[in-house]
């Protein structure tokens, strides 16, 4: 029987964030929470300890740049500023980083680690690998439709071979997301299922009920729903 592992993480949008975060709340859920501090304006400290207390907080970095287009020393302020602001209004560690746009190059993973962070996310998509590097994390699947060219991507993962015969579902977001999960749990082996989220664009495209209805499926599945950060020590610590 397999053994899957549920992580959700949620980036840029303050406003929106916070809705989201009251529907996995509803279903018994966590996630992790990427700001950077630009957007602590538009939340109060409250705010913040709340979805640090739902979940975890993690660092999208001071003023969100491409960290891979600064130099050294800028880019490192922006990693380590953000993360002091982050854990004095939380008064915990901030151990989580997710790379603003994604971009990251071996100087960025050395400074994200010089900054005293356990882990980073990336934007790279179709993993369902419990094992990866702590600094190059994969995801699984956007909330978002996936472009056609990704379908090919996608048939890399030999977990997702099923979708060679439903190549529809690469733009339909929440029905890929449940067919996969299904797909798994037939299986045999351990799996890590991350869904990255972006507020802004579920309100965007008023999908607020197709991401509750997902949410409230998978919340009945037998499935281990960490944070990011929680996932990450159970994989360094051999506990997976």
């Amino acid at each position: 029987m397999a053994k899957i592992y549920l992580v959700f993480s949620f980036d840029d949008s303050r406003k929106y964030m916070l809705k989201c975060a009251k529907i996995i709340e509803k279903y018994g859920l966590t996630g992790t929470f990427y700001l950077d501090c630009r957007g602590l304006k538009d939340l109060s400290v409250l705010n913040v300890r709340w979805l640090g207390d739902l979940g975890e907080v993690g660092s999208h970095t001071l003023t969100h740049p491409d960290l891979t287009a600064l130099d050294v020393k800028k880019a490192f302020y922006e990693l380590l500023k953000s993360k002091i602001i982050l854990e004095e209004i939380l008064e915990k560690r901030v151990e989580s980083l997710a790379y603003p746009y994604g971009r990251y190059n071996d100087t960025v993973v050395e400074l994200t680690r010089r900054a005293g962070y356990l882990c980073a996310r990336t934007t790279e998509p179709f993993s369902l690998s419990p094992f990866q590097d702590p600094f190059r994390l994969k995801v699984s699947f956007y909330t978002d439709p996936h472009a056609f060219r990704d379908f090919f991507k996608v048939l890399r993962n030999p977990n997702l071979l099923f979708l060679f015969f439903k190549p529809w579902l690469i733009k339909v977001w929440d029905k890929l997301i449940r067919s996969a999960i299904e797909e798994l749990m037939r299986r045999e082996g351990v799996f890590m299922v991350h869904i990255m989220v972006h507020p802004t664009f579920i309100a965007e495209r008023d999908d607020w009920n197709r991401f509750e209805s997902l949410i409230e499926d998978l919340s009945s599945y037998n499935l281990i729903n960490l944070t990011v950060s929680d996932f990450v020590k159970r994989m360094i610590g051999g506990n997976l």
